[in-house]
């Protein structure tokens, strides 16, 4: 369900309006501006444009290229990105996932914890990585398995998406 967006512009189409249900596997191009989209689990991802994404189930999301920001509160758990690179899966948290465009897929994690499985077994991390509270990795595709540390930034995160002015009025 699209949620709500922020000066959101699609690739070739116009922005879905808010409440639409956005259909299944169908790839989305988000060009600039921000989305909000919530499952019926309970967890939201704000995404940052550019991106591109497809919703594949009530309780996971594609993120080929692009920013999210996920929040999956008590009930939510299990909720998953799925990148070129890994499989993010929620613990109970706050995490961004960042994923550039030769595939190489930063996490931070803000509170919480998340795992993170590879792709396939030939990208992304060989074994399960958990990152708690406070940890950020970046996981590469290229020449297999490289994970490294990476500073941990919590403005990466996005809580909300910013507010809109309805109407505005002044006297003297």
């Amino acid at each position: 369900l699209l949620a709500s967006s922020a000066h959101a512009k699609f690739f070739g189409e116009l922005s879905p309006p808010v409440d639409t249900v956005l259909a299944p596997r169908r790839e989305y191009v988000l060009m600039s501006g921000l989305v909000e989209i919530s499952f019926p689990l309970g967890a939201s991802a704000i995404l940052e444009g550019p991106a591109v994404f497809r919703v594949l189930s009530d309780a996971s999301l594609a993120l080929d290229v692009g920013r999210c920001s996920v929040h999956a509160p008590d009930g939510a758990e299990g909720f998953h990105i799925e990148t070129p690179a890994t499989r993010v899966v929620d613990r109970g948290t706050r995490f961004s996932v960042n994923v550039g465009e030769a595939s190489d897929t930063e996490v931070q994690v803000i509170e919480g914890a998340a795992d993170i499985y590879g792709r396939m077994g030939d990208t992304g991390p060989a074994d399960e990585v958990r990152l708690t509270d406070g940890e950020a990795r970046r996981f590469a595709t290229a020449g297999g398995s490289e994970m490294e540390t990476v500073p941990f930034d919590a403005t990466n995160y996005r809580r909300q998406l910013p507010d809109r002015v309805i109407s505005y009025e002044t006297t003297k």
